[in-house]
């Protein structure tokens, strides 16, 4: 990836920020996880001509830990990211430590097996079509 956007933030939860939507669940289309970013992060972004949609990987130094995730807003404090309860609580961050945050691209699927989650699922006439 050419324009590389890689920064260090330091990490909150929603609440922290009294955003408790942000653990809601995941709002995009794309089935990832939100985040919120500062507005300079979407105007480096924007310098870089990132790519859409904007996916994102975060890393700890401290637990080699990652996840990706994209981003609902940009509205956070600056040099701040808030993140969902259960995102802070899987990298294993407290209150304010750093992560990194760098735009990745994914690449396109070429196979998926989709799998019923529940048994009940087979009990849904024609559940094929749905």
């Amino acid at each position: 990836m050419k324009n590389k956007f890689m920064d260090a933030y330091s990490a909150y939860s929603g609440s922290h920020m009294n955003r408790p939507d942000i653990n809601v669940g995941n709002k995009s289309i794309f089935h990832l996880d939100l985040v919120i970013l500062p507005p300079e992060a979407l105007e480096r972004l924007t310098r870089l001509n990132a790519e859409s949609p904007m996916v994102f990987r975060i890393t700890v130094a401290a637990t080699k830990g990652k996840v990706f995730c994209g981003v609902l807003e940009f509205t956070a404090d600056h040099n701040a990211c808030y993140l969902p309860d259960w995102m802070k609580d899987y990298l294993r961050i407290k209150e304010g430590e750093n992560i990194i945050i760098t735009n990745v691209k994914m690449p396109k699927a070429n196979y998926m097996k989709v799998q019923p989650f529940l048994k009940e699922f087979t009990l849904i006439p024609n559940y094929k079509a749905a």
